[in-house]
This record gives C-alpha cells, sequence and structure tokens, in this order.
C-alpha cells in the first residue's frame, strides 16, 4: 500500500454517509423514513398553518357567540376594581304570607258609665178621676177655674154620718223610689183663710200641713213627699176639721 493513499479520507457514498463509516442500528433503521418523516413534518405544520388563518377569520368576523362590545364611555365590571368577585344583581325575594297575628292595641279600661239621670213628671192627677176613692162626707162638685171643671169638697170632719170626708189618688206610679215634689192645688169654698190637710202616702207616717186660699180656684201648695218604686195611694183627709177641697195634685222630681 501506497503511504500517501492511505492519508486521503474516504469520500461520501450517495446517501451523505461515509463509505468507511459503518451506519449504526439507529441511523439504519431511519434511513428509509427520513423522506417521509420530512414531508409528514412539512404537511404537519402547513396544516396547524392553515387551521390558524381559518381561525383568526372567523373570530374577526363576529361569530354568534361573539358578545357585543359595551358602547363607548360605559363602564365594565373589567374596567372596575373589585376586590372579590363581581356583584350579580339579586332577583327581588318574594315576600312569604306573614302568619303573626296582628298586633292589638289595648283598649284602655273604660270607667263605668254613670247612669243617665231619671226623668219624671210633672204628672197632673185630677182629683175627680174615676180611678180615684172618695168616702165620708166626700164628694165632687163643679167649680169655676177647677183644671178639669170639678173639685172634691167636704173633705175632713164636717160633722156628717157618713163620716169624715177623704179623698184618696190610686195607683201613683214612678220610675224610681225616693222624694218627690207634690204640689197640692186647693180651694177654700167658705172663703176661710187657712184650712190644715193631712196628706198620708201608704207605709208612710202622715204629714199635717196648713194650707192658706180662698174662695178663688185655685191656690198651690208645695210639699215633699217619699214614694216607693211600684204603685203608690196618696191620701187627702182631716179627722179634726175641714180640709180645703181639692182641684188636683202634680208630682215631679226635685
Amino acid at each position: 500500500m501506497i503511504a500517501d493513499e492511505a492519508e486521503w479520507p474516504a469520500a461520501p457514498d450517495r446517501d451523505g454517509w461515509h463509505a468507511a463509516d459503518e451506519p449504526s442500528e439507529l441511523r439504519r433503521w431511519f434511513t428509509p423514513w427520513w423522506p417521509r418523516l420530512i414531508v409528514a413534518g412539512v404537511a404537519t405544520a402547513l396544516s396547524l398553518l392553515v387551521i390558524l388563518l381559518v381561525s383568526a377569520l372567523l373570530g374577526g368576523g363576529g361569530g354568534p357567540d361573539r358578545r357585543a362590545a359595551p358602547p363607548a364611555g360605559t363602564p365594565t365590571w373589567s374596567d372596575v376594581s373589585m376586590p372579590g368577585p363581581a356583584p350579580t344583581e339579586a332577583a327581588p325575594a318574594a315576600s312569604a304570607p306573614s302568619t303573626a297575628a296582628p298586633a292589638t292595641t289595648a283598649s284602655p279600661r273604660s270607667s263605668p258609665r254613670s247612669s243617665p239621670p231619671v226623668t219624671f213628671g210633672p204628672v197632673t192627677f185630677e182629683a175627680e178621676a174615676p180611678g180615684n176613692t172618695r168616702g165620708g162626707s166626700a164628694w165632687v162638685d163643679r167649680y169655676p177655674g177647677a183644671s178639669g171643671g170639678s173639685i172634691v169638697r167636704n173633705i175632713g170632719d164636717w160633722g156628717s154620718r157618713d163620716g169624715d170626708g177623704f179623698l184618696r189618688f190610686e195607683n201613683v206610679v214612678v220610675p224610681v223610689a225616693g222624694t218627690y215634689t207634690l204640689r197640692l192645688f186647693h180651694v177654700n169654698i167658705d172663703n176661710e183663710r187657712t184650712r190644715t190637710a193631712v196628706v198620708t202616702v201608704a207605709g208612710r207616717d202622715p204629714q199635717r200641713v196648713t194650707l192658706n186660699g180662698g174662695s178663688t180656684c185655685c191656690t198651690g201648695s208645695t210639699l215633699k213627699v217619699q214614694l216607693r218604686k211600684d204603685g203608690n195611694t196618696i191620701t187627702v183627709s182631716n179627722p179634726d176639721g175641714h180640709a180645703p177641697s181639692i182641684d188636683r195634685i202634680v208630682l215631679s222630681l226635685p
């Protein structure tokens, strides 16, 4: 062998490998696939590029899911710095029907009502009324000026064989028991200046009253009597002398 020839490097073969180099197992495996790998890589890159271009075109065209940009000058939640998540508008809560009992206001204690005052009278009882009782020497006579046109005369002791005369007013009914004002209208026929009348209310002691008067009808004299709520009787008499003739009595509350 010539020494100069040994110093020249071996010329590469057509696949780029040196003829003197012995290919490894890996190179031997990749060698038949190398062109295909290059083509696949180029195709993959082109595909990715096409996908990016299509996505850019579709994104710029405003797809159905793209939200419209807010008008200029309108603040958005992204423009405001919030410490927490953006607040959401809460729907108004439906008010549940109240089951609580309505509040009641305590009414002030009503003071006991005072009974309205009883009114009575004046009520007139005529002496000659059919319901009254006359006895003894007493009898009904016409007399000028009398309220009903008549009086009861000869009440008291007139020396009559029929006995002393008296006049009794029956069934005198008043609304409440108590003191009443009795006004007695009388006349003295024989022009005597004074006469005495004994006034008796059933269940009470008799009252003796001296009455001034004359023959002109009629003079009114007032006295107080105690009456029951139920029916009462009022009797005018005088066992010791002449009593005045009676026209009527009038009762009223004081």
